[in-house]
């Protein structure tokens, strides 16, 4: 809890994508009961995940989708 509210305080020049892609997997390999999975430009657009390109399109960060799944 205390993470996702340090996340969401973080400027966003600091929690960029690959940050929180990072911090995601840093938590995923932290926990056997999670895992982590990141879709890079190229998978998303694979996916046709037009709205969010559209809107990473903005950034001069290249676009993450962070997947995290507890199991």
């Amino acid at each position: 809890m205390q993470l996702a509210r340090e996340l969401g305080n973080m400027p966003a020049n600091y929690a960029t994508p690959t940050h929180l892609a990072q911090t995601a997997e840093h938590i995923a390999k932290s926990s056997k009961n999670i895992s982590c999975k990141v879709l890079e430009k190229r998978d998303i657009e694979k996916l046709k995940m037009g709205s969010f390109l559209s809107v990473a399109a903005a950034s001069t960060q290249a676009p993450k989708f962070i997947e995290l799944r507890y199991t």
